[in-house]
């Protein structure tokens, strides 16, 4: 069905152009978005409007070339509907999409353009095209292409890298004609000798230690494609985030235009994707190195020593910080708190909940009125805060200065007390903490006589693995115990090269916490 205008329709009021293409993204991915259009595409980014930023989303633009990606919620990928972008020398463009990881596709032809298709990171469904040279109305060109040999490129783009190893800016430009174009999603277009120098200067200032690799160069008549790897140290921060100190390597593709032996166009692709993964890498391993240190000073009170005990112990996590602890409590009534405890999983959540039962036993232990009472309470906390999958065994006993150790084991393996009549296990207590909300804990109190020995590990230590896949076990543990020395620092000492000696140079595979607690009559 055909639609009339209104007789009063004034044809000044008609569409005259496309103003922009609008995509969905999902929330929370701007990184990637910026990564796909920027980085690769080498399209801008400028700000959204302040009542439209909240809603999340990025905008780009490139000249007349405008892509809005807005954020849906319940997104879905647009795998049919679709921007189709005109880009200049579609192969250099398919080369530095390919050297970024993103798979290209090929489609019907379509008569007159060379085509292809990618997707964003999102799924969303992107076409690049070119039209055909012949079906191009070509402007008469005052002197054909300059071929350049295979020789000749490569002296050309080792003199330009041997001046930016030096860092000589004045050196640098020399190797520009004096209308040269760069472009680069960093910093965008410029133009001219001068404005190309800052762009140099300002790598320089970003990364002070840089060094460039090349992996292969292209040559196609006036044209080069440089193919190379950076390696560098962000300092500085980079594409808005925050500089992390890591050494960080990714890839760049130099697309050159030479004239008369001059450059006269420099276009700088990054694997921006790969930057910021490398970024967002560094940064963590930043961020777990801290939370590492922040853990060693937790657990920095690896011995304690009174009038009537000795005690030490020693943690080493599989990863760069663990879900096993063990603290020295020092009580109101003269006595003294030993606890230990393994949260299930490992890594930065059961750190973080360690670090939450640690903090706990500190508020708990000093009121007195014993283990079991203790567990409790705490279990009591845990369970309320419904953490899924998340609890902890633990053993927490009390050592009073006449020789009575009262402990409660909540699912922990069974410390081991080492005296003159032999060694006994302490299996008294209850459940895991965490897990049961309406639970209480049993507690027992043994007599210690003078030079009576506890120990007290994880599941770390038996359940170690040798390279032929062998646990260490109770047996070799019982059988370091009862060769013990002496003096805890000597057991501790002998047990962990024990479980050393046996695991050879079979990957950790958990926590390993030991803690080994002497009494002395008085």
């Amino acid at each position: 069905m055909l639609c009339k205008p209104p007789a009063n329709y004034n044809l000044g009021m008609s569409i005259v152009a496309l103003d922009h293409v609008q995509l969905a993204m999902p929330p929370g991915r701007e990184a990637e978005a910026r990564a796909f259009y920027h980085g690769l595409l080498g399209l801008l980014e400028v700000p959204k409007p302040p009542n439209l930023a909240k809603r999340g989303g990025c905008w780009f633009e490139r000249g007349e070339v405008k892509v809005h990606l807005g954020v849906e919620q319940e997104f879905r990928p647009a795998r049919k509907a679709h921007p189709a972008l005109r880009v200049r020398d579609l192969a250099s463009v398919r080369a530095a999409l390919e050297a970024g990881g993103v798979a290209v596709r090929h489609d019907e032809p379509l008569d007159g353009y060379e085509r292809f298709y990618v997707d964003d990171p999102f799924g969303n469904r992107i076409e690049l095209l070119e039209p055909i040279a012949s079906t191009v109305q070509q402007s008469p060109q005052p002197q054909q292409r300059q071929s350049l040999t295979r020789e000749q490129a490569l002296a050309l783009v080792q003199r330009l890298m041997d001046k930016a190893q030096r860092r000589n800016i004045a050196q640098l430009v020399e190797c520009y004609a004096e209308h040269a174009i760069a472009v680069s999603p960093v910093f965008g277009e410029v133009r001219g000798r001068a404005a190309i120098a800052e762009t140099w200067q300002r790598l320089f200032a970003t990364f002070a230690d840089f060094a460039v690799e090349i992996t292969d160069i292209l040559v196609d008549g006036d044209r080069i494609a440089v193919l190379s790897a950076i390696e560098t140290t962000d300092r500085r921060g980079w594409f808005g985030l925050r500089a992390t100190g890591s050494p960080i390597s990714y890839r760049l593709v130099l697309l050159l235009t030479i004239e008369n032996g001059l450059l006269v166009r420099d276009e700088r692709i990054y694997d921006s994707a790969g930057i910021l993964e490398r970024l967002e890498k560094a940064r963590l391993d930043k961020e777990l190195r801290t939370a590492a240190e922040v853990q060693r000073a937790l657990l920095a009170r690896t011995t304690y020593r009174s009038a009537f005990c000795e005690s030490i112990g020693d943690s080493v996590p599989c990863r760069a910080i663990g879900g096993d602890f063990f603290d020295f409590i020092e009580l109101s009534a003269g006595g003294v708190g030993l606890v230990m405890g393994d949260v299930a999983g490992k890594g930065p959540a059961a750190a973080l909940l360690a670090s939450l039962l640690q903090g706990m036993f500190a508020v708990e232990a000093p009121t007195g009125d014993g283990p079991a009472a203790t567990l409790t309470r705490i279990n009591q906390r845990l369970a309320a805060r419904r953490l899924e999958s998340r609890f902890a065994t633990v053993v927490y006993a009390v050592i009073s200065p006449d020789g009575r150790l009262t402990y409660a084991n909540a699912g922990h393996n069974l410390p081991a007390l080492l005296s003159r009549d032999g060694i006994r296990r302490l299996d008294v207590g209850g459940p895991i903490l965490g897990a049961f909300a309406n639970v209480t804990f049993e507690q027992e109190t043994l007599t210690l006589r003078d030079g009576d020995m506890l120990t007290m590990f994880t599941d770390g230590v038996t359940e170690a693995r040798s390279a032929a896949d062998e646990e260490f076990g109770e047996h070799r543990l019982l059988a370091c115990l009862n060769a013990a020395p002496a003096e805890p620092a000597a057991l501790l000492e002998h047990i962990f090269d024990a479980v050393r000696g046996f695991c050879g140079d079979a990957e950790q595979s958990d926590d390993i916490t030991v803690a080994v607690t002497s009494f002395a009559a008085r």
